[in-house]
């Protein structure tokens, strides 16, 4: 009896309009391409559409800005990935705050990074990242050709 006498509204559908996710990067990029799957995938999923909006520039932090600033209706997403989500605002003094302007929803890619680290006071350029080290053709790897294609890097 008590759920027949409710008659407060409804929830509507999400979404019911269309969906910004918004790319920090210049179009063309890996973020680009990751965004343009995934907008593909969920304007399928939703039946709605998901534009993707480029706003590079400022390595990645104009765009985070520009999102900060949208309304938080939970229509704008945004691609975070480490630059201008940990780095720059650690390094600078950026436009919006991380744990204020935004939610984490879903982690969509993991990959590893490979460094390149130039020590100083050294006379030859010494490289110290481990998957170029684990291609070498001093090391043993499944891949031949892969193998013979890298040079051995002196590595301490």
């Amino acid at each position: 009896m008590c759920l027949g006498a409710y008659t407060g509204a409804q929830a509507q559908a999400f979404p019911n309009k269309p969906v910004k996710l918004v790319v920090t990067y210049p179009a063309g990029g890996s973020s680009d391409l990751m965004a343009r799957i995934m907008g593909q995938k969920l304007s399928e999923a939703w039946g709605q559409p998901v534009i993707i909006e480029s706003k590079p520039g400022a390595a990645g932090s104009i765009g985070m800005e520009y999102t900060a600033r949208q309304p938080a209706d939970g229509y704008t997403f945004v691609i975070g990935n480490l630059g201008p989500a940990a780095v720059n605002p650690l390094i600078s003094k950026v436009p919006y705050s991380m744990e204020k302007d935004f939610i984490a929803v879903s982690l969509t890619l993991s990959a590893r990074t490979c460094w390149w680290c130039l020590r100083p006071r050294l006379t030859k350029t010494w490289l110290s990242c481990w998957p170029l080290r684990a291609l070498s053709p001093t090391r043993s790897t499944s891949a031949p050709a892969a193998r013979a294609a890298w040079p051995t890097w002196p590595v301490k």
